[in-house]
Protein backbone atom coordinates (compact mmCIF):
# COMPACT_ATOMS: atom_id res chain seq x y z
CA UNK A 1 0.00 0.00 0.00
CA UNK A 2 1.54 3.38 -0.73
CA UNK A 3 0.43 6.28 1.08
CA UNK A 4 0.89 9.70 0.50
CA UNK A 5 0.99 12.84 2.13
CA UNK A 6 0.06 15.98 0.62
CA UNK A 7 1.78 19.74 1.72
CA UNK A 8 -0.19 23.32 1.52
CA UNK A 9 1.46 23.53 -2.03
CA UNK A 10 0.06 20.33 -2.84
CA UNK A 11 3.04 18.46 -3.59
CA UNK A 12 3.24 15.02 -3.04
CA UNK A 13 6.29 13.37 -1.24
CA UNK A 14 6.98 10.33 0.64
CA UNK A 15 9.83 7.93 0.75
CA UNK A 16 7.62 5.40 -0.90
CA UNK A 17 6.55 7.01 -3.61
CA UNK A 18 10.19 8.42 -4.33
CA UNK A 19 11.45 4.73 -3.98
CA UNK A 20 8.59 3.67 -6.79
CA UNK A 21 9.11 6.54 -9.11
CA UNK A 22 13.27 5.52 -8.86
CA UNK A 23 12.45 2.18 -9.60
CA UNK A 24 10.42 3.06 -12.45
CA UNK A 25 12.90 5.65 -13.86
CA UNK A 26 15.99 2.71 -13.61
CA UNK A 27 13.53 0.43 -15.48
CA UNK A 28 13.27 3.16 -18.18
CA UNK A 29 16.82 3.52 -18.21
CA UNK A 30 17.78 -0.20 -18.66
CA UNK A 31 15.39 -0.42 -21.50
CA UNK A 32 16.22 2.45 -23.26
CA UNK A 33 20.02 1.11 -23.17
CA UNK A 34 18.83 -2.19 -24.13
CA UNK A 35 17.28 -0.98 -27.30
CA UNK A 36 20.35 1.15 -28.36
CA UNK A 37 22.50 -1.83 -27.72
CA UNK A 38 20.51 -4.00 -29.80
CA UNK A 39 20.48 -1.52 -32.57
CA UNK A 40 24.11 -0.76 -32.38
CA UNK A 41 25.28 -4.47 -32.56
CA UNK A 42 23.45 -4.59 -35.77
CA UNK A 43 25.90 -2.08 -37.14
CA UNK A 44 28.06 -4.24 -38.33
CA UNK A 45 29.62 -1.85 -40.87
CA UNK A 46 31.24 0.23 -38.36
CA UNK A 47 32.83 -1.50 -35.78
CA UNK A 48 33.12 1.34 -33.11
CA UNK A 49 29.53 1.42 -32.88
CA UNK A 50 29.19 -2.28 -32.65
CA UNK A 51 31.33 -2.59 -29.76
CA UNK A 52 29.79 0.02 -28.03
CA UNK A 53 26.78 -1.77 -28.51
CA UNK A 54 28.56 -4.84 -27.18
CA UNK A 55 29.87 -3.37 -24.18
CA UNK A 56 26.55 -1.85 -23.05
CA UNK A 57 24.85 -5.66 -23.46
CA UNK A 58 27.56 -6.64 -21.42
CA UNK A 59 27.59 -4.00 -18.89
CA UNK A 60 23.54 -4.80 -18.23
CA UNK A 61 24.07 -8.40 -18.15
CA UNK A 62 26.95 -8.65 -15.59
CA UNK A 63 26.12 -5.83 -12.77
CA UNK A 64 24.00 -7.63 -10.44
CA UNK A 65 21.98 -4.64 -9.26
CA UNK A 66 21.31 -6.06 -5.38
CA UNK A 67 25.26 -5.44 -4.76
CA UNK A 68 25.81 -2.25 -7.10
CA UNK A 69 25.07 1.50 -5.49
CA UNK A 70 22.17 2.12 -7.59
CA UNK A 71 23.43 5.75 -8.56
CA UNK A 72 26.29 5.17 -9.71
CA UNK A 73 24.39 2.56 -11.64
CA UNK A 74 22.35 4.39 -13.31
CA UNK A 75 24.50 7.14 -14.10
CA UNK A 76 26.77 4.76 -15.55
CA UNK A 77 23.28 3.46 -17.62
CA UNK A 78 22.97 6.93 -18.62
CA UNK A 79 26.61 7.58 -19.96
CA UNK A 80 26.06 4.36 -22.09
CA UNK A 81 22.80 5.92 -23.76
CA UNK A 82 24.33 9.17 -24.20
CA UNK A 83 27.52 6.92 -26.04
CA UNK A 84 25.78 4.70 -28.07
CA UNK A 85 22.61 8.14 -29.20
CA UNK A 86 25.50 10.11 -30.39
CA UNK A 87 27.56 7.35 -32.00
CA UNK A 88 24.21 5.88 -33.59
CA UNK A 89 22.76 9.71 -35.03
CA UNK A 90 26.36 10.24 -36.14
CA UNK A 91 26.49 6.88 -38.45
CA UNK A 92 23.10 7.78 -39.71
CA UNK A 93 24.29 11.47 -40.58
CA UNK A 94 26.80 9.93 -42.65
CA UNK A 95 24.65 8.13 -44.81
Amino acid sequence: KLTVDYDMNMNIDTLEYEAYRTGIDDIRYATLLCQLAEEAVKRTDNVDIYYAGKLALRFISLTQADRENLDTFRLEMIEHILKLRKMLAAAKGEK
